[in-house]
Parts: structure tokens; C-alpha cells; sequence
């Protein structure tokens, strides 16, 4: 049975790795290894894994930092269920999938760039800001399978002011913790992913987070002219712990279209409306020859 390795990586996203039968896989900081973690705690060759027979895998610690599983360091791990592992200080989970779910996981990644391409030709097509704020939050909703997704514009980049875009979900008292993290991403003008939402500084505490049991978020900045004009958000209270390296990537493109369009959108207007200024002081100049 494959092992797939999900792995944390410095910006909060989760990186996953597929691991098949029949030989070993090294994991630590060093080039040379399978799946490279570099985090400068991490051994440059930290463990090995390699399935013991079609239902279990064994991790075996080669580190001088150690592999640590419920807190307890481990020198050997048996592996025939979903596990928390540490390399280090770096958090890990080991998962044994069915090899028809490894099968369902390439479609669905193939479904997904359909659906981009798809949405990509949609935007093309909307006339309205809200339009578009409405389809990327529908794309966003479908492709990553998040519970809640959203499509927020800045009234002052300046300042980093949330207009009313807010869906009504977002400005109920309730999601304050929400709120938060989409104005730090717009404060640093990058992507944030938190796997463990309730391990976050600053995030923990808020009421949202706890009363809502919110397991992971996503937030990608919209930047038109290096300033953020907005951003994408997702979170997930069920379905997901985590948003891979792969969804980021995905809502990065969603990004980068939404922002091409509201700009192409924001030079069309402004060309209809000289066009009118042009029309009328023509027709103005018209009348003014008839008389």
C-alpha cells in the first residue's frame, strides 16, 4: 500500500509526497535525499521509510535530532495508520492510501485544472466586479473543497481598509479570527496557509477560531502596481487540516487571472467613459454647426 508524507513547510502550506512499495526513501535536509526538508534541524539524512509489507511501512531514525511520534522520541516507528511524526522540529503526517485513492487523486488534480480553465474563460466574460468576486469564489469553493471561500477587494490600499465585499458570513461578529488573518496577509503582501490554525500566534486565541473549530485557512493577496487590492480566502472547519503546495499554486493562478481582468475591466471603463465625453462633444460641436 502507497505511504503518502505530508510535510509542513516554512509557509504554513503542507507538501505531499507519494511513497510506493519496493524500496527505501531517505528523508532529511540533504540534496541527495528522496524528500528534502530544508530546515536546518532537520539531519541531512533523518530517516528512512520503507513499507515492511502490503499494509505496513517502517520509519527508522538516522537523525541527531530524533523522530518524535505522540512527543516520545522513536528510533523505530511502525506504520499502519495515519501517524503524527516529527523530523526535528518539522511536523509531519504518514498516511497509508489505498491505491484506488491514489488513482482518485490524479483525477481529481486533472478535474481541477479543467475547472481553472474553465473559470479562466468565464472571467473573460464578466462585466462587473462583483461578478467576478463571485466566480473566483466559486471556483475557489469547488476546486479546493473547503467549506467557506471568499473574494475580498481593499476600499483603501493605503491603508488596507476591508470594503463591504465581506460576504455576510465574514462580518458577523463571530469571525473575528478570520478577519485577522486576512489583514495580516494583506499587511505582508503574501500568501499565508495555516494548517493548525489553533497552534497559530496571534490566532489561537480568537473567539472564531474556537467557536468555530476552524482546522486550516488560506489567504492569497490580489496585487495590482505592487499594492494589495484585495485577497482570496478559504478556510475549512471539516473537510481539510491542511492546504498543500498544489492548492496554493491553484488559487496563485486563480489570483494572477481575477487581477489581469480587473485591470482590463477597470481600462475598458475608462475607455467607454471617453468614448462618451468624445460622442457628446462631437454631437455638442454638431449642433453648435447646425445653428
Amino acid at each position: 500500500m502507497p505511504l503518502q508524507l505530508a510535510v509542513t513547510q516554512p509557509d504554513g502550506s503542507v507538501r505531499e509526497h507519494l511513497l510506493y512499495e519496493g524500496r527505501a526513501y531517505s528523508v532529511g535536509r540533504a540534496a541527495q535525499a528522496d524528500i528534502t526538508i530544508p530546515h536546518p534541524q532537520v539531519s541531512r539524512l533523518h530517516a528512512s521509510l520503507q513499507a515492511t509489507n502490503d499494509a505496513l511501512w517502517s520509519l527508522t531514525d538516522t537523525s541527531s535530532s530524533g523522530c518524535f511520534s505522540s512527543g516520545s522520541p522513536v528510533s523505530r516507528l511502525i506504520i499502519g495508520q495515519s501517524s503524527s511524526v516529527m523530523f526535528g522540529p518539522v511536523a509531519c503526517q504518514l498516511t497509508p492510501v489505498l491505491p484506488a485513492e491514489v488513482l482518485r487523486a490524479d483525477s481529481h488534480q486533472v478535474w481541477r485544472e479543467q475547472q481553472l480553465m474553465l473559470h479562466s474563460k468565464q472571467l473573460q466574460r464578466c462585466t462587473s466586479s462583483q461578478a467576478l468576486l463571485l466566480l473566483a469564489q466559486e471556483c475557489m469553493q469547488q476546486s479546493l473543497g473547503c467549506e467557506r471561500a471568499a473574494a475580498i477587494m481593499v476600499s483603501d490600499p493605503s491603508i488596507g481598509a476591508i470594503s463591504t465585499s465581506y460576504p455576510q458570513w465574514l462580518r458577523e461578529d463571530g469571525f473575528t479570527g478570520s478577519r485577522s488573518f486576512i489583514r495580516q496577509c494583506l499587511a505582508k503582501q503574501a500568501v499565508m496557509a495555516v494548517g493548525d490554525i489553533s497552534e497559530a500566534p496571534g490566532l489561537a486565541n480568537q473567539q472564531s477560531i474556537i467557536r468555530y473549530n476552524i482546522k486550516a485557512a488560506l489567504a492569497v493577496p490580489l496585487i495590482l502596481n505592487d499594492t494589495a487590492i484585495g485577497v482570496l480566502y478559504a478556510d475549512s472547519i471539516t473537510t481539510r487540516c491542511y492546504f498543500t503546495d498544489t492548492d496554493i499554486a491553484l488559487v496563485c493562478r486563480l489570483a494572477s487571472l481575477l487581477v489581469c481582468r480587473i485591470q482590463l475591466l477597470t481600462i475598458e471603463r475608462k475607455i467607454d467613459a471617453l468614448t462618451r465625453i468624445v460622442v457628446s462633444a462631437e454631437k455638442g460641436a454638431l449642433d453648435t454647426n447646425t445653428i
